[in-house]
């Protein structure tokens, strides 16, 4: 039995709404890396430490970065699942 899939023309956005979205982003992206900055130059100076982070702790953090990416990418598509 075959199925009909649909397909949906791309959306085109206003150059508008284009701009909105990525002041937006780029205010919400700026906010976040300060307030992650913040948090973790308090925690270095309750600890008295300097910054060290293993390849490891690197490669997670690199990983989790880019879950969170695909998981905001989802956001433009919320009928797909995997």
């Amino acid at each position: 039995m075959t199925e009909m899939v649909e397909e949906r023309a791309p959306a085109s956005l206003s150059q508008a709404n284009r701009s909105r979205i990525m002041l937006t982003g780029g205010l919400a992206g700026a906010l976040l890396g300060l307030a992650v900055a913040y948090v973790l130059l308090q925690r270095l100076e309750e600890q008295g430490g300097e910054l060290q982070v293993s390849a490891g702790e690197g490669v997670r953090l690199g990983i989790s970065a880019l879950a969170i990416l695909r998981q905001v990418a989802d956001l433009a598509h919320p009928d797909e699942q995997d």
